[in-house]
């Protein structure tokens, strides 16, 4: 019904064809990519008590756009294939500092956008030791 009238069915096209990528869950957040046509659009859904907070970069007028109504889609139908973030992190945990350096290497080098992240963290000081052992194995040149 909110698919119909908010987007003419075209939510449900995109869940259909398979446009959801990289969903993903976190406690009551889930989150993923869109594809539309030529464009990617990040989505967020977080769940409220009895209200959904959305949130999507297509910018749509409409509150609750087809990106948004196709990660729900998929959260309803496929919720079993949503990577748990929680689990993932957990995973992580039992990582050693090479291994997890090599995959943070990786995830810069593939989507410098994550840089961002990295330099507001270093920047508070409080991980210095980390810049060290970054420069020293060339990496935060």
């Amino acid at each position: 019904m909110l698919d119909n009238e908010n987007t003419n069915g075209e939510g449900w096209n995109f869940y259909c064809t398979g446009q959801i990528l990289h969903a993903s869950v976190l406690n009551d957040e889930i989150t993923g990519i869109v594809r539309d046509m030529l464009n990617d659009f990040q989505v967020r859904v977080k769940f409220r008590e009895h209200e959904l907070e959305c949130i999507c970069t297509c910018e749509s007028r409409n509150v609750v756009c087809k990106h948004v109504i196709a990660l729900l889609y998929s959260w309803i139908n496929d919720r079993e294939e949503f990577t748990n973030i929680g689990q993932f992190v957990s995973d992580l945990k039992d990582l050693d500092k090479d291994h997890l350096i090599e995959i943070l290497k990786k995830l810069l080098i593939d989507n410098p956008e994550n840089l961002k992240f990295f330099i507001q963290s270093f920047e508070s000081g409080q991980n210095d030791d980390v810049m060290d052992d970054l420069h020293k194995r060339g990496l935060n040149n």
